[in-house]
Order: structure tokens, then C-alpha cells, then sequence
């Protein structure tokens, strides 16, 4: 966690020191699922929420650097009750995730895509009747890559849809496997400083 927040400021400070730059709090709504676990479908819903900036690099295109806390994973059905009794497989996966996306702006549209480095700070798995999708447990480091469009819905307010998915397998063992995640998020402007 502290190698993670460390590469948020050390980034922010050598990136953002001498150009247009705007911070804000960031938070989302996911559906995912486990390429490789032999089911298919975003049936688990998951979160994100976490803070961003934003370098703005000319009139249509900034960068945009995150640091967010996400939940990821899987399981074998839809089921709003939450109740993981009835389930007969999830998997549960939280990350410290930093993307670092390069966003291109036409009119109030944009269109964005990069790159993203994830921690595993927890995870919980449950498999009935021995199935073992689950394994063995997920790697501690995820990479991961980010793509996306949005609308500018005011100076303050910006909304995305973003498909992100692992480069590097989270799991080897019984199948390589892979997090896929589809995010619908709200970014709000906080603070801005402007450099002449």
C-alpha cells in the first residue's frame, strides 16, 4: 500500500508541476467476471471509489492518474440477495488499483485508454462440491489495461464507461485467469490549479 501511494505522488509531483492540473474523488459501479474459471458472464457486482488527477496536456487531451479502491471477481449467477449461501462458486478480489489513462476530448465527449497496476489487499473464494476453479490463490500484483469514453456533464462532473482488463494472468493454476471488469463511474473536479 505504501509503495503504491508513494508511485501516485511521485508521479503526480513529476507530471503535474508545471501544467493545467485539477484533482477530485472518484466512484463507480462494476459488473466482472474470471476469463479462464469456465463460466462466463459480469455477474458479480462490485464498487470502486478513490481520488484523480488530471494533467491537461492541450485543449482536447489530459492524462488522467487514479488511485482507487476496486472490487473484482466472479461467481456463478446473478442473486441480488447477496446471501453467498446459494452460490455455489465466487470469488471476491480487492485492489489498490493506480490506472494512468490518456483521454482524448471531442466536444463534451472523451475517449480514453492505459494502462493500470493493482495491489491485492483481500480475497475471498468459496467453491461446493469440489470444484476446483479456485485453486490456488491470485497473485499480490495485477496489471491490467483500461478503455473507455465518457461525457463532460459539466466543468466539475465527468462520466465514463470503461472495459478494463488483466494483461498477466491473476491466477496459472488449474487455467490461466484472468479479471475482466466493466465500470460505469462519476468523477468530480475538487480542486484546480492553472500555470500561465
Amino acid at each position: 500500500m505504501r509503495k503504491i501511494t508513494l508511485l501516485f505522488l511521485i508521479s503526480h509531483t513529476l507530471l503535474y508541476s508545471q501544467k493545467p492540473t485539477s484533482w477530485g474523488l472518484g466512484a463507480g459501479y462494476i459488473q466482472s467476471q474470471i476469463i479462464g474459471d469456465n463460466y462466463k458472464g459480469f455477474y458479480k457486482q462490485g464498487f470502486k471509489i478513490g481520488a484523480f488527477s488530471q494533467l491537461q496536456l492541450s485543449k482536447t487531451a489530459n492524462l488522467q492518474l487514479e488511485l482507487m479502491f476496486i472490487n473484482k471477481g466472479c461467481s456463478d449467477k446473478r442473486d441480488k440477495s447477496y446471501d453467498y449461501r446459494y452460490y455455489s462458486y465466487f470469488d471476491i478480489l480487492y485492489y489498490v488499483e493506480v490506472p494512468i489513462v490518456f483521454q482524448y476530448n471531442y466536444k463534451k465527449f472523451f475517449f480514453e485508454g492505459g494502462p493500470g497496476l493493482g495491489i491485492l489487499i483481500w480475497d475471498l473464494d468459496f467453491e461446493s462440491n469440489n470444484v476446483k476453479y479456485l485453486s490456488n490463490p491470485p497473485k499480490f500484483v495485477e496489471t491490467s489495461f483500461n478503455l473507455g469514453f465518457g461525457y463532460t456533464y459539466s466543468e466539475r462532473l465527468n462520466i465514463d464507461l470503461k472495459y478494463c482488463n488483466s494483461i498477466t494472468p491473476i491466477r496459472r493454476e488449474p487455467t490461466s485467469q484472468y479479471n475482466s471488469v466493466i465500470s460505469l463511474s462519476l468523477y468530480c473536479k475538487l480542486l484546480e490549479k492553472n500555470n500561465h
